[in-house]
């Protein structure tokens, strides 16, 4: 809560790491950079109002919903329009990512499995979804479209589809990925010839799959819950910091937009989450972290899913502290002046994949991840400094950051509002799977606290 105050004063007085080569590009909206910040709930608990946002979640910074379209279901799919408009129209600066209906765009096969569409039944979906996309095309807020996870949706028919054809290489991933591709391509054909200009952000399962295809998405959405049932060897935290670095690499490969991460933000789910209680270090660090590897947006997992007093305590002062740092995550780019003493790696075994549904995946391998992850950005604003940084570790860390060419005479700790003397490098000691924050300026119009 005092990170949250000081923040928000700060913003009131003001108005290696993956660092190299490839520099990720933020999302536009309505012509302008806009770092996502948002949730698939804008409510919760008692509140089942679909029109508008929860004044606290308006307050705290959200920015960005996104909205499930039940295409499949002419009456449901006719309201849920209506409530898209309703946004356009009295919510304008909230961006929708527009959820596209599983049943829709594949074929249930039953027993939670699906394949994709077929041949003969596309023609009929095909009109209908094109008559949705020109509609959607008219309203300025729709930024984007996504599908939840078809890893975990067609890996259960993915060994009959196999024997149908030839690939040249049947590593699973690689295959699935082929499997993939075939069920969605006329999504996407019909999105860039209906919608051009919006985005196609599919949340895909399996890190796995992450850099297999081009053909997949613009803006990754990677997402990673960790039980805490299973933190007795620290590998489900870790999975998180692993599971970012995998997105990271992925867009770098791939030449892609960029990757906006969904990190978990729930207290009330059941099976091997039952028992999961979440405090406000670990959000922190959960929805912090992606954006050391680079992310360009945090879209929490759910609202809805979330207590009234773990949302107002816990989830809405972090995306309170998110948002008050974004004209810095918005601003340039300075990783080449910074070095950090630590840049060591550190090894955990990892499930190879993560299901979310299902018999859970049994593979594991030994993987690797920085300990440290930091990135430098200044606001343009001002000409203030933000360094940021990660202990992707289970262990307590320490690291020496040196900031070169930057003269300037004190630092100040955003995790406990301390004033420190700046000569050019910056001491931090770090607790496990945590983030620290520095905010590092001399501008005249900075506000001293």
């Amino acid at each position: 809560m005092k990170l949250t105050i000081l923040l928000m004063l700060i913003l009131m007085g003001i108005g290696a790491s993956a660092n190299d080569g490839y520099q990720p590009r933020p999302l536009q909206y309505k012509g302008k950079d806009i770092f996502i910040l948002g949730n698939w709930d804008l409510r919760w608990g008692t509140d089942k109002n679909d029109h508008g946002i929860n004044p606290f979640l308006q307050q705290a910074g959200a920015n960005c919903y996104f909205r499930h379209l039940r295409l499949s279901k002419p009456e449901e799919l006719k309201k849920e329009m209506e409530i898209i408009k309703w946004f356009n129209r009295h919510r304008p600066e909230i961006t929708i990512v527009v959820g596209l209906d599983l049943q829709f765009i594949l074929k249930n096969a039953g027993e939670k499995k699906f394949i994709p569409v077929p041949a003969n039944e596309l023609p009929e979906r095909r009109a209908s979804f094109r008559k949705v996309l020109t509609e959607l095309s008219k309203l300025d807020n729709v930024i984007g479209y996504y599908v939840d996870e078809l890893e975990n949706r067609l890996h259960g028919t993915y060994g009959e589809w196999k024997k149908t054809q030839k690939l040249a290489d049947t590593e699973m991933d690689i295959g699935l990925t082929r499997y993939m591709e075939t069920a969605i391509a006329w999504i996407i054909e019909d999105i860039k010839t209906y919608h051009p200009g919006a985005y196609f952000m599919p949340v895909q399962a399996w890190w796995t799959t992450y850099d297999q295809s081009d053909k997949l998405y613009d803006v990754l959405v990677a997402n990673q819950y960790p039980s805490k049932t299973r933190l007795q060897s620290d590998t489900d935290m870790y999975s998180v910091a692993y599971d970012a670095q995998k997105a990271a690499e992925a867009v770098k490969k791939l030449n892609k937009q960029c990757f906006i991460y969904c990190p978990a933000g729930f207290d009330i789910l059941g099976s091997q989450w039952e028992n999961t209680k979440y405090d406000i270090d670990d959000i922190r660090y959960m929805w912090f972290m992606p954006i050391t590897y680079g992310a360009q947006g945090i879209m929490g997992w759910r609202m809805f899913r979330c207590s009234d007093q773990f949302a107002k305590t816990i989830i809405l002062p972090v995306i309170n502290e998110i948002s008050a740092l974004t004209p810095w995550f918005l601003g340039e780019r300075m990783d080449k002046q910074i070095k950090c003493s630590n840049e060591g790696w550190t090894e955990y075994k990892v499930r190879r994949r993560s299901r979310m549904m299902g018999s859970e995946d049994e593979e594991f391998d030994i993987r690797k991840v920085k300990t440290i992850t930091y990135i430098l950005r200044r606001n343009p604003a001002d000409q203030s400094i933000l360094m940021l940084a990660a202990n992707n570790s289970s262990r307590e860390e320490s690291a020496l950051f040196t900031l070169k060419d930057l003269s300037c005479n004190y630092a100040l700790d955003l995790s406990n509002g301390q004033r420190m003397g700046f000569k050019g490098n910056i001491r931090v000691k770090f607790a496990p799977f945590s983030v620290r924050a520095y905010l590092i300026s001399d501008a005249p119009n900075f506000r001293k606290p």
